[in-house]
């Protein structure tokens, strides 16, 4: 879950669909409670519930208490034993509106924020980040890129300089002297900003991460292959070299902000991602099911056309190579020149493993070739048929 936005009952114009205190029914107008029942009608559980930052608007100090509050009720409804948040700039006054201390608000919501460990804690405020550890299964990275927002230009964009990147360097030499080929397998980064350029046709993105491509640089070097960050408010799953390790990196939408010109594009929207790796250095397989949410009728399956984000979207690294000629060749030789879903399972399964702006690079070159790959209003392929003009 990302840039919840949650904001006091009193504030106008509200900026978020999430408001402290606000009724419970009918579910499908409440977000969270839309939420529980989307987790009870599919059984959904987790090990670890990820929240990207911004669960305030505007550093409302009610909007940032109700924001834990509501994560507290989906973790535990996920019976899930660990709860990683981080903060964005909503969370912090860098105006310096309610005290010298722009962080003060988010450091008092709760002695348990963001994490339980005093030590852990400290490492967050001081140093910009904590670890934690689901045992040898997975680890967490959980970055504050907001630490050095004292002010109101230093909050104009994410910071996580050459000073607290040599920090980490030196935790995960410590904490990893494998170096990233040991256990555990599955290694995650956690932030709010983008540490990527992420644009668009209409919106540029002068806020991403200063030194970005070097924080990811060292995260690569001890074997982080998931990086998953919010503050976009739009989901994109992308591609990033470091210089030693292949990474995907997941911007996830915004829960529950009102998205104004960005709703013609998106939704607000809840994802549940599912990983596997044999090491942290060998390839990465998961999934990401995202649910979009409609005022009134609450949360239901995503649809890219909506969302820019389908249902159901693999992960798979490193990227899975399709051969378009003998792909074509298989769809000649299949009934009636159309391979359907368990004839590409079959004979072609890599398909299956694009991220979707992959598979939207397959369409349009099968397109120039004659040839037509049709999914269903999820963005699943459906068959793969040559298109015939009369």
């Amino acid at each position: 879950m990302s840039d919840l936005h949650c904001c006091a009952s009193q504030d106008v114009p509200r900026k978020s669909f999430l408001v402290a205190g606000s009724k419970r029914t009918p579910i499908g107008q409440h977000l969270v409670q839309a939420l529980l029942a989307l987790i009870d009608k599919h059984s959904l559980t987790a090990d670890v519930v990820i929240c990207l930052g911004d669960l305030a608007h505007q550093v409302c100090s009610a909007g940032m208490i109700q924001a834990w509050d509501h994560l507290g009720e989906i973790q535990r409804k996920l019976k899930s034993p660990l709860l990683l948040p981080t903060i964005g700039n909503h969370d912090v006054d860098s105006r310096k509106v309610n005290g010298p201390d722009p962080f003060e608000i988010p450091k008092t919501i709760h002695p348990d924020f963001p994490c339980p460990e005093s030590g852990d804690r400290d490492m967050f405020w001081n140093r910009g980040f904590y670890h934690a550890a689901i045992r040898n299964r997975a680890s967490f990275l959980v970055l504050n890129t907001v630490i050095k927002h004292h002010d109101p230009a230093s909050a104009e964009r994410g910071t996580f300089d050459n000073k607290f990147i040599g920090e980490m360097q030196k935790y995960l030499e410590a904490a990893y002297p494998d170096r990233g080929n040991g256990s555990p397998p599955i290694r995650v980064s956690v932030m709010h900003h983008h540490p990527i350029i992420h644009s668009t046709a209409h919106f540029g993105s002068p806020d991403v991460l200063e030194f970005g491509d070097q924080l990811l640089d060292v995260l690569g070097d001890f074997g982080f292959q998931f990086v998953v960050h919010g503050h976009r408010h739009e989901p994109r799953i992308t591609r990033h070299q470091s210089r030693n390790l292949a990474q995907l990196v997941f911007a996830a939408g915004s829960f529950s902000a009102q998205l104004s010109e960005l709703a013609s594009r998106t939704k607000n929207l809840f994802h549940h991602v599912e990983l596997a790796s044999e090491g942290a250095r060998s390839g990465m397989t998961g999934r990401i099911r995202t649910w979009e949410f409609t005022f009134g009728v609450g949360w239901e399956e995503a649809s890219e056309h909506s969302a820019r984000i389908p249902y159901e979207s693999a992960l798979t690294s490193p990227q899975p190579l399709i051969e378009v000629s003998a792909l074509i060749q298989q769809c000649d030789q299949s009934p009636g020149g159309v391979m359907r879903l368990p004839d590409i399972q079959q004979h072609c399964p890599q398909l299956l493993r694009l991220l979707p702006s992959e598979l939207a690079s397959q369409m349009e070159l099968l397109r120039s070739r004659g040839y037509k790959l049709i999914r269903d209003e999820q963005g699943q392929i459906v068959q793969i048929g040559k298109v015939y003009s009369s």
